[in-house]
């Protein structure tokens, strides 16, 4: 049964809110990174797995310069995207393919298609070539059955939906035909996809507001109770987080909760990234 913290001396020592006062400086990518660690570190949790070192980072600074980690900036290129390298073609939503993006890409397969379509490419790479000398010998795995998901595309059998669709061009083509098929295929592609899309109403987020709500703070505290099973009583978290408000648990229980949840989710979080590809976009017009 979780413990229930119920005064604000049994939070932890490294809270603090001054550490969060930059916060209100973050543009959309700066907090899409900062939302997306924490969404990680959450699944990660969920997963049963040691995060400890991700946890005493952003506890001894929540706000993340992810170039000045070497860990960090490895997968976060000049602190923005770990999916995307800024490439001039990105910032407009529209790019060649990276190397990094297709390994991304088979990463996310569905664990049993990709051993499937390893063992096959060996097994193939083998026979014709003979570049792989410890390819699998059953030959099932040529099987019409068993590789007919090859030539579907890759969207279909990835296990974690993108916001991205990997696209082959035939440059051959005339531009006319090609933007005609692409206008074409875009809504089906979409909805195969699940992918969200900026409405014509959508308005800039307030990310002055997510500060002054304390999104992070209370994401932090939430992966603190998911790590020590605990649980902070909503008028403990206020205190923590609107120290001066006068004993009332709604600002947390009906604002900063619910907020900080839907901030994490796959849709804001690929909007979010969205946005800032389409401010950076803007800045570099400009």
């Amino acid at each position: 049964m979780p413990q229930r913290i119920k005064n604000k001396s049994g939070l932890p020592e490294w809270f603090s809110l001054e550490k969060y006062d930059t916060a209100n400086t973050l543009d959309a990518a700066g907090w899409y990174v900062q939302l997306y660690i924490r969404a990680r570190c959450l699944s990660y949790l969920a997963d049963g797995e040691d995060i400890s070192v991700m946890l005493n980072l952003i506890r001894d600074e929540p706000i993340i310069d992810v170039t000045a980690n070497s860990d960090l900036s490895f997968h976060y290129y000049r602190g923005m995207f770990y999916e995307e390298p800024i490439i001039e073609q990105s910032r407009h939503g529209v790019h060649s393919l990276t190397v990094h993006e297709l390994y991304m890409a088979a990463i996310n397969m569905e664990e049993s298609k990709r051993v499937q379509a390893k063992a096959f490419f060996e097994l193939v790479l083998h026979s014709l070539w003979g570049v792989s000398p410890e390819s699998p010998k059953d030959r099932s795995v040529l099987s019409r059955e068993k590789t007919a998901f090859l030539y579907e595309p890759v969207h279909h059998v990835l296990s974690k939906p993108l916001d991205q669709a990997l696209l082959g061009v035939n440059l051959l083509l005339p531009d006319k035909e090609l933007v005609e098929r692409f206008k074409e295929y875009l809504p089906v592609l979409r909805k195969e996809c699940d992918a969200p899309i900026f409405s014509e109403k959508w308005h800039r987020p307030d990310f002055a507001e997510w500060a002054r709500l304390g999104v992070l703070p209370y994401l932090d505290l939430m992966l603190w109770e998911k790590e020590q099973d605990a649980k902070i009583s909503y008028f403990i978290m206020e205190q923590a987080i609107f120290p001066s408000s006068e004993g009332s648990e709604d600002r947390v229980r009906k604002t900063t909760a619910p907020k900080s949840k839907e901030l994490i989710s796959r849709k804001s979080l690929a909007l979010l990234r969205a946005q800032a590809i389409r401010e950076h976009g803007e800045q570099h017009q400009e």
